[in-house]
């Protein structure tokens, strides 16, 4: 290698210049990929190391609505174990990449940087000395002083020497380079292949552990029966909300804030109400603001609470503040749907005077409701203004039952409902989707408990184990099964709006001996949860339900001019042991058999007094003869 080379030789050098020269270039590009991929694995591994503590962190969490039966902190704990063992897996692998193969590419490209930018400039410079050495010594003269021409053949001596050094080493290292790329590219990329396998037994020897694949199955049965609970909860849910859509067609008038079409429906007794009020509390001297609240009935006692509150506190105390009443605002506020609850002075502070509670409700109809409840509650009985409407449609009601009353004697239905045997009643439905219904057991006797041991219903007496689902209000007696029906889907369709699912377990028994229908605690048999006389029962009828039945019964009269009774539709469930049909039967021969001892009865008693009645005037006769004897004989 010098100067007077030939061409051919000086371009086979340039083109392992160039062959090095990219190879150092795909060097750092490939070194620069494997970089980044070490660095998103670090980054892997933090988000395992993360991931898996979020998960162990579940135990430590306080979820108030957690389905301990799901046993969710074991299967996390489980999960965030395999997480951590993965996360382990994955640090060993990255330490394999960054030895393996990420060291041996940055070597092989440091010794092409050097090549390329350190080696590559020296052997260049020393061609340029020793061609500038070799020009200057071809340059001198024959009569140059040999003392310079021994100098320029020194400097040639030298330059040739340097440049052959560097010559000689360039070309072997790059020489070296066309066996070298292959142990130094190639290896490392597959011990990158032998790296994942490695990874990928490991993980699918610990994978296919026993007690992993039993854990995975046992949770995968349990997402499987959550499915399906959740699956029945969906299709609840769908029915319900095609309920409501069918409601919102049909009764589309509910989504009005004021419906001027609604019927006023009389509240029974004992019934509970809740719902927001806005009420009007003094907030200074001279102001006032209206502020919502939540007011609810708890037995005699009207309760408020604010909306963020969990706890209600007592707002009124009927039961010991006697006197108090509700009625209709009118005029003296500016604002709507506004009754006022008044209180009496206690008369314990001097110049105390009667107090005033001033509500607003949602809309007349909620008004009115919320005044007559209270009044109940209070016992005033304080008579509430109906619409023009609603006053006409119940005149018409009292007119037409004072007819009947007066030219028919009225005797107690004793057999079962059926269309055949009950005059037909045109119900109106809205006015019975109006009526409260009741969950519990209040106010449902129309007769007070005689008094009577409880032990004697258990003799000749039917027992059976029902449940009490509810009871609504109906306006007659009359009108058989188009009358009670409507009234029992009301009360089934209030339950399953409402998501009521529990109710009252009673053991229903029929006395024949006391002709009566007791439903006493299931728990304990003495505790008596209502209390009807044969007498009292008006009729019976089954629904589509085999297990439903409904019962009504006649209740305490009001007080209006024509003492009207009110009826109770009471609807009861029974268990698995008896169908609604068999308690119907059972009520049908125990009122027979009640009927005919009170006729036989009757007439016992009628032919005593008859023979009675024979003896006093046989006794009457006898005298007067004996007495005539006497007066003859003296």
């Amino acid at each position: 290698l010098s100067t007077f080379s030939p061409p051919i030789q000086r371009s086979l050098i340039r083109l392992f210049e160039e062959d090095t020269y990219n190879l150092r270039n795909w060097g750092h590009e490939v070194s620069a990929a494997i970089d980044q991929w070490c660095f998103a694995q670090k980054l892997a591994l933090e988000a395992t190391s993360k991931l898996a503590a979020t998960v162990m962190s579940y135990s430590d969490q306080k979820f108030p609505l957690d389905e301990t039966a799901y046993d969710i902190p074991t299967i996390t704990n489980r999960v965030a174990q395999t997480f951590t063992e993965i996360n382990g897996w994955m640090e060993i692998f990255l330490q394999q990449i960054e030895c393996c193969v990420q060291y041996p590419i940055r070597k092989i490209n440091a010794e092409l940087d050097e090549l390329v930018e350190h080696l590559r400039p020296n052997v260049a410079d020393a061609f340029s000395n020793l061609a500038e050495a070799e020009d200057k010594f071809l340059r001198m003269g024959k009569k140059d002083a040999p003392r310079k021409l021994e100098e320029a053949n020194n400097d040639v001596f030298i330059s040739k020497m340097s440049y052959h050094k560097l010559a000689l080493q360039y070309c072997s290292r790059m020489n070296a380079l066309q066996t070298n790329r292959y142990m130094q590219f190639i290896e490392p990329m597959l011990a990158l292949l032998y790296a994942f396998k490695s990874l990928f037994n490991v993980g699918h020897d610990a994978f296919r552990n026993e007690h992993l694949t039993s854990f995975l199955t046992q949770a995968q049965q349990q997402m499987q029966d959550i499915d399906k609970n959740s699956e029945a909860d969906r299709k609840k849910s769908t029915e319900l909300l095609t309920k409501l859509s069918e409601l919102s067609k049909s009764e589309h008038e509910l989504y009005y804030g004021e419906n001027t079409s609604s019927d006023q429906c009389k509240i029974a007794d004992g019934v509970q109400k809740h719902g927001y009020l806005r009420i009007k509390l003094k907030s200074g001297l001279f102001l006032s603001n209206w502020e919502k609240y939540f007011v609810f009935t708890q037995g005699a006692s009207l309760m408020w609470q604010k909306p963020d509150q969990l706890v209600g506190t007592l707002m009124l105390d009927f039961s010991t503040t006697p006197g108090c009443s509700a009625e209709v605002a009118g005029d003296q506020t500016e604002r709507r749907f506004v009754f006022a609850v008044n209180v009496p002075a206690t008369g314990e502070g001097r110049g105390e005077g009667d107090r005033k509670w001033f509500l607003q409700a949602r809309n007349t109809a909620d008004m009115h409701q919320w005044v007559e409840v209270i009044n109940n509650l209070a016992g005033s009985q304080h008579k509430t203004q109906l619409p023009a409407e609603v006053a006409e449609d119940v005149q018409q009601r009292i007119s037409t039952e004072k007819k009947s009353f007066e030219s028919e004697t009225h005797s107690i239905n004793i057999a079962a409902l059926t269309p055949s045997n009950t005059p037909v009643y045109e119900l109106s439905k809205l006015a019975l989707m109006r009526q409260p219904i009741e969950f519990d057991l209040l106010s449902l006797c129309a007769s007070p408990v005689t008094d009577f041991k409880v032990a004697d219903l258990a003799q000749d007496a039917c027992n059976f184990d029902v449940r009490f689902l509810g009871c609504i209000e109906i306006l007659s007696d009359q009108g058989g099964d188009a009358a009670i029906q409507p009234a029992i889907e009301r009360v089934l369709d209030a339950r399953t709006a409402h998501s009521i699912s529990d109710s009252t377990a009673c053991t229903m028994v029929i006395s024949r001996r006391l002709m009566c229908v007791a439903l006493l605690n299931h728990e304990n048999n003495d505790d008596i949860k209502a209390y009807f006389a044969l007498s009292d029962v008006v009729c019976w009828t089954t629904h589509s339900n085999e297990r439903i039945f409904a019962l009504v019964t006649k209740c305490a009269a009001d007080k209006g001019p024509l003492n009207r009774p009110s009826f109770k539709c009471s609807v009861l469930s029974t268990d698995d042991t008896a169908d609604a049909s068999d308690v119907c039967k059972v009520l049908e021969s125990v009122t027979r058999e009640s009927l005919n001892s009170m006729l036989l009865k009757k007439s016992t008693i009628d032919d005593e007094s008859e023979d009675l009645s024979v003896k006093k005037t046989a006794g009457s006769d006898t005298g007067g003869e004996k007495s005539e004897n006497d007066s003859k004989g003296s």
